[in-house]
């Protein structure tokens, strides 16, 4: 079976849905609670131009999706404020009156798949992708390549962190390699868990499990950061997963499947939500109040909130 991603949907899905039913309105950002999922949003305005913290809002959600081809992933900022975008062609984070920014110009032509910001240091953010991997520490503003000992042409499909008594631990899913492991913030990567010939989707830390999640085409598997053999934790068969995101407050596991969204706490999977307002093929770990963030197959953004899905606006 053929893995269904947003990469492979951005050109035909994310673009002509969007331009048809999916604007950003301009008025003040608010939530609304999903009804309708084929309700469609205001058509914008006048464009504006607003900034929240150094992200300057000039562009509509359509915008966005034009200039970044296709969206690979989404990530909320620790703050719950700004949701980031990683793009075909560039980072993009939301601003004020539901305007859109390009975070960085730098970035304009990077494939970026994957956002990460550590917990500990709120305005160090990491991204990574298809020959790109570089920090931020001061929330975007400038960028460091921290590509040591990657693999010449590199695809990194999802970067992650995993707090230690040591510090924070990196890794990074490399595609037909397997997980890389950096300890000293990027500098430095090896090869430390190899899944040979085998593209990955998505990568995730469980604490008190202490293990990694690996999502491939037709696998979810784990491995102990210690050591050990991979193990697996779901087969296509079962369910079809499109994406993975760990809570690390509460070490819950959550997967985006094609039965609704799943919750691992221990060793059960039990469903959390089967009444999406669409199927939702990318997820992310928010914040305590929003543990969810996804994209559905339209490339519309919803957050889950209260135990209610409410489109991001």
């Amino acid at each position: 079976m053929d893995r269904f991603t947003l990469k492979q949907m951005g050109a035909s899905i994310s673009v002509l849905l969007l331009l048809s039913g999916c604007a950003t309105a301009t008025h003040k950002s608010v939530e609304t609670e999903v009804v309708d999922a084929g309700q469609t949003m205001e058509e914008p305005g006048v464009k504006q131009s607003v900034k929240l913290a150094q992200i300057t809002g000039e562009l509509t959600y359509q915008d966005v999706l034009q200039k970044g081809d296709s969206i690979n992933s989404l990530a909320l900022d620790q703050g719950g404020e700004q949701v980031w975008l990683a793009t075909h062609a560039g980072l993009y984070a939301s601003a004020d009156h539901g305007l859109w920014g390009a975070v960085a110009d730098e970035l304009e032509q990077a494939d970026v798949k994957t956002i990460y910001f550590d917990p500990k240091k709120p305005k160090q953010v990491y991204i990574a992708g298809e020959k790109v991997c570089k920090v931020s520490k001061d929330g975007g503003k400038s960028w460091k390549r921290i590509e040591g000992g990657l693999p010449q042409g590199y695809d990194i499909q999802s970067l992650i962190g995993a707090l230690t008594d040591k510090g924070t631990f990196l890794y990074a899913f490399v595609n037909r390699e397997g997980v890389y492991e950096s300890t000293d913030a990027g500098a430095n990567w090896h090869l430390r868990f190899p899944i040979d010939s085998v593209e990955g989707y998505d990568l995730d830390y469980v604490p008190s499990e202490q293990k990694l999640y690996v999502l491939t085409q037709n696998e979810l598997l784990s491995i102990d950061i210690h050591g050990g053999d991979w193990q697996v934790e779901w087969r296509e068969s079962d369910s079809h997963i499109y994406s993975i995101a760990a809570n690390k407050s509460t070490d819950t596991l959550y997967a985006a499947s094609d039965k609704g969204i799943l919750i691992k706490a221990g060793k059960e999977w039990t469903l959390l939500s089967s009444d999406l307002p669409e199927k939702l093929i990318n997820i992310s770990y928010g914040t305590a109040d929003t543990p969810i963030i996804g994209i559905g197959e339209s490339a519309q953004i919803y957050r889950y909130s209260q135990e209610k899905w409410k489109k991001w606006e």
